[in-house]
């Protein structure tokens, strides 16, 4: 047996203590180099060792938000020019913000965002036809982000979002009770199965967060909830009002 194979080959990962130790290096964990800091900030895995993991899935859980409605909310396309007293939102298209551009880019965004009085969560999509991988991943991404941006001072209003009927098993995890809540109803108006879809989405987040008040931005109807609503018209809804 090769009774001297070092348990790290590359010696880049172990520190000048380990390296120089009786053992010289052998079968002891290295700790954090320079170059695997980079690889925990670029997946941003550092943002996750202080976070609560909850569910069959470990999403990080977020705090709920029991502050004041916006009464103006702006655009993330619109952000130089928003009402900085209300909320600023990411209820746009989602390569203006998703994928590696906020995810890779989180501190930049955070400088964006902290001038505005509340932030909504941003929108990662879930998708009707997408695997349970990637949506999962979406939502990892929004509760990091909100977690994140609430453990930083930002006043941060929770989104919820969810999917295909498959997703409601695992969407709500990690999301507050008793808190004030914000979904989005863009694009969700196509068909008569997507808004009724759209509708089940809802009365279920109320049943399963018990939610102080709701914010639904680009709803494709008013519905008659249990709850204070505040509903906000969307761009695409002003033009094109007929």
């Amino acid at each position: 047996m090769e009774k001297d194979l070092l348990l790290f080959q590359d010696r880049e990962l172990l520190s000048e203590e380990v390296l120089n130790s009786p053992n010289d290096g052998k079968c002891l964990l290295p700790s954090k180099s320079k170059t695997r800091k980079r690889k925990q900030s670029y997946q941003n895995i550092n943002l996750t060792t202080e976070l609560n993991l909850v569910g069959k899935f470990e999403l990080p859980e977020v705090r709920p938000y029991t502050g004041k409605i916006p009464a103006v909310l702006t655009p993330y396309s619109m952000k130089d020019v928003g009402h900085r007293h209300g909320a600023i939102h990411f209820y746009v298209d989602d390569y203006r913000f998703t994928g590696m551009v906020l995810w890779g880019h989180l501190e930049h965004f955070t400088e964006q965002v902290k001038h505005y009085q509340m932030v909504i969560a941003p929108d990662f999509s879930l998708y009707l036809d997408q695997s349970r991988t990637l949506n999962l991943f979406q939502l990892y991404q929004n509760r990091v982000v909100t977690a994140t941006w609430q453990r930083q001072g930002l006043q941060v209003i929770p989104s919820v979002s969810w999917g295909n009927a498959d997703s409601f098993e695992y969407c709500f995890d990690g999301l507050p009770q008793n808190s004030v809540l914000s979904l989005g109803g863009l694009g969700n108006a196509h068909h008569q199965s997507m808004i009724e879809l759209w509708e089940y989405g809802v009365q279920l987040t109320i049943k399963r967060l018990n939610p102080i008040a709701l914010i639904i931005y680009g709803a494709p109807k008013h519905l008659d909830l249990p709850v204070s609503t505040f509903y906000y018209g969307s761009f695409i809804n002003r033009k094109f009002r007929k």
